[in-house]
């Protein structure tokens, strides 16, 4: 039946993100394999993205595509393809601002669309030990939408453990804004 297949689906991906994870880790327990972590997060891509599709765009399935599509970014600055980088960010910026659209009150849809927009800028800010094209302005405008994100999830949500960790990211978005740098070292190999 179509809800078992995308149920295994569903595991299929997060089987390949987990896999990807450990391949990409080059500390602790991993083996440290960037390319290796690259292609499962291709395969976990993939299968996301027919979620998606096969459930007509739900908003459900297009959060879930978030994490894996910001992993597959981390991989591809960790292996130097910055030029694909900035494409799959910029598509998974898309994809948290069409999750908002369709959930525009959800704590998750607010935080993911706030992440999206901070790996953009870490993107295409770069760091200059990259060709990346380095568009600063740009960079800053999403690290400043990302912080005011997180900032509205903050003034909208009881304090928990969650809003601890945002209350850092949103902090340090607002740092690297005023400081005309992207947010950096947020992002890393799975």
């Amino acid at each position: 039946d179509a809800a078992g297949d995308r149920d295994l689906m569903r595991e299929l991906a997060a089987g390949y993100e987990r896999i990807a994870h450990l391949q990409g880790n080059f500390s602790g327990p991993g083996i440290g394999d960037s390319r290796a972590a690259l292609d499962s997060l291709r395969k976990a891509v993939a299968i996301r993205e027919q979620l998606v599709t096969s459930s007509q765009r739900d908003a459900s399935e297009l959060q879930a595509e978030g994490p894996a599509l910001r992993a597959y970014v981390a991989c591809l600055l960790k292996t130097r393809r910055t030029g694909e980088a900035a494409k799959v960010a910029q598509y998974a910026l898309n994809i948290a601002d069409e999750t908002l659209q369709k959930r525009p009150h959800d704590v998750e849809a607010i935080a993911n669309d706030a992440r999206a927009n901070s790996t953009v800028a870490d993107v295409i800010g770069g760091d200059g030990s990259t060709p990346s094209t380095r568009e600063i302005p740009e960079a800053i405008r999403h690290d400043r939408r990302a912080s005011m994100l997180f900032h509205e999830i903050l003034a909208t949500s009881p304090f928990s453990q969650h809003t601890e960790g945002l209350i850092f990211i949103a902090n340090e978005a607002r740092f690297s804004s005023q400081q005309g740098q992207g947010v950096r070292g947020s992002l890393a190999c799975v």
